[in-house]
C-alpha cells in the first residue's frame, strides 16, 4: 500500500471514530480527494470533467475496499481504528483479526458474509450493531435517502415482477375473500375482515400472526390498513390510536405469548415499561433498550432469535420490503 493511500486511510479514519451505522465508501472518496493535500489522490484541474472524476473517486474507493478486506495487516492503526473501518464500510474480516479482537475482549458477532454484525468492547462503553443492509448508507452520519446506492439498477424490471405479483395476488385475495364472506353469511358470523374492523383484539391478532419472521420495523399504519380494508376513515383513525393504546401497555395485552408481545413492541419501535421488561428478563430473555425505552436489541435464551435496530424514523419495511423514499418514510412513527 501506498503512503498516499494510507493518507486516504487516516483521514476517514480519524472522522469516522463516533459513528454507528455503515457509512458511503464513495462519498468518503469524494470528501478526502477535495480536502487531503496528498498530490497523488487529491483533485486536478484535469478531473474537473465528471467522468473523469468519477472514474478517479471510484478507483479509490476500491482500493480502500481492498485494503479493508486485510485490515489486520493495516499499519500505523490501532485495533479499536481497523474494527471501526471494517464495520463501517461493511467489510468481511478474516478468522484470524476476529481472533484478535477476542483475545483484546471484544464481544464479536458476524453475519454469513464474515462482516461483523455487532461487537461490544469489554465494558460495553462502545456497542455497534447493523445488518448491513445494501440499501441503507449513511454519510457523515445522515441517512443518504436519496443515493445511488439506494437505486437498483434493476428497477424497470423489478417494478414490473412487484406489479404482476401484486395483481395477482389481489386476484387471489379478493377470491379468498369473496368466498369467505359467502360463508359467514351462511354461517351468520361476520367474516374475519370485519371482525378485525370493528375489534382491536382482532387487528392486533391479524397483525401479529403475519409478523412473527420480521427482523426490521415495519409500518405501523401500513399494517393497520392492511388489516382494517374497507373502513370509513373517521373508524380507521379511532381503530389505529386504539390499537397503539393497547401496544403501549403491552404487558397487559391478553390473549397473546410473551414472545408475541416482544415481537409487535420491537417491529413497531413502541416504547415498554420497566416491568414488561422484568417480565422478559424473568423469562431469561436478553434485552437492551435505547434512550427513548424502546428494545433496541433482544435475544432469546438459547440465541436462537436475535433481533436488533436503532428504530431509525426514515427507515421502515413493510412485509419484509424496505420502504424508500416513500410517505411511510416521511410517517414512520406515525
Amino acid at each position: 500500500m501506498t503512503s498516499d493511500l494510507s493518507d486516504v486511510i487516516r483521514f476517514i479514519s480519524d472522522r469516522i471514530s463516533d459513528y454507528e451505522k455503515p457509512e458511503y465508501m464513495s462519498k468518503w472518496a469524494d470528501k478526502a480527494m477535495k480536502e487531503l493535500p496528498s498530490r497523488r489522490y487529491a483533485l486536478s484541474s484535469r478531473d474537473s470533467k465528471r467522468k473523469r472524476w468519477k472514474r478517479k473517486s471510484k478507483s479509490i474507493s476500491d482500493r480502500i475496499k481492498w485494503v479493508l478486506n486485510k485490515v489486520e495487516k493495516l499499519e500505523d492503526f490501532s485495533l479499536m481504528e481497523k474494527l471501526q473501518l471494517a464495520f463501517i464500510f461493511s467489510r468481511p474480516v478474516s478468522d484470524e483479526f476476529v481472533q484478535l479482537l477476542k483475545d483484546a475482549k471484544f464481544k464479536i458477532e458476524q453475519d454469513k458474509k464474515k462482516r461483523i454484525r455487532r461487537f461490544s468492547t469489554e465494558d460495553e462503553s462502545i456497542i455497534r450493531f447493523s445488518d448491513h443492509e445494501a440499501r441503507v448508507k449513511y454519510f457523515q452520519g445522515v441517512l443518504c435517502r436519496t443515493s445511488t446506492i439506494q437505486k437498483n439498477k434493476n428497477l424497470s424490471v423489478l417494478f414490473l415482477t412487484v406489479r404482476f405479483l401484486e395483481q395477482f395476488f389481489s386476484r387471489e385475495r379478493m377470491s379468498r375473500q369473496k368466498k369467505q364472506s359467502q360463508q359467514a353469511v351462511a354461517n351468520e358470523t361476520p367474516s374475519p375482515e370485519v371482525s378485525a374492523a370493528t375489534n382491536e383484539y382482532f387487528v392486533i391478532r391479524y397483525i401479529s400472526d403475519r409478523i412473527s419472521d420480521y427482523e426490521k420495523p415495519e409500518g405501523f399504519t401500513k399494517w393497520c390498513q392492511k388489516a382494517m380494508k374497507g373502513v370509513s376513515p373517521r373508524s380507521f383513525s379511532c381503530m389505529r390510536a386504539s390499537v397503539r393504546d393497547k401496544l403501549g401497555r403491552i404487558e397487559k395485552l391478553d390473549g397473546f405469548s410473551l414472545m408475541e408481545k416482544l415481537q409487535l413492541v420491537f417491529i413497531f419501535s413502541r416504547s415498554v415499561s420497566d416491568e414488561f421488561v422484568q417480565i422478559l428478563k424473568d423469562a431469561k430473555f436478553e434485552i437492551e433498550q435505547d434512550e427513548r425505552n424502546r428494545i433496541c436489541r433482544f435475544l432469546t435464551e438459547d440465541g436462537s432469535i436475535v433481533r436488533f435496530s436503532d428504530h431509525h424514523p426514515n427507515v421502515k419495511y413493510f412485509e419484509g420490503v424496505l420502504c424508500l423514499n416513500s410517505n411511510l418514510q416521511k410517517n414512520a412513527n406515525k
